[in-house]
């Protein structure tokens, strides 16, 4: 599973909420954040109701199709 960050905002830098390194990314409250310090912090706690974002399940990769060939 992964954070769903389709809908997250950008600003100046500023320190991250978790591990106080700059951060360009805003969680969904506006707080600054890294992707992965949330969802780091979201599996440490995953026992508990309150989370940064809404938890999605992540696709499952499919094949890529094949080229067509073309009939001379």
């Amino acid at each position: 599973m992964a954070l769903n960050w389709r809908h997250h905002a950008t600003g100046d830098l500023r320190p991250c909420r978790y591990c106080r390194r700059p951060a360009f990314m805003r969680d969904e409250v506006g707080r600054p954040c890294h992707k992965v310090c949330a969802e780091q912090h979201e599996h440490d706690h995953d026992d508990q109701d309150v989370t940064l974002a809404p938890v999605i399940p992540l696709p499952t990769p499919t094949a890529a199709p094949q080229p067509r060939r073309r009939i001379a």
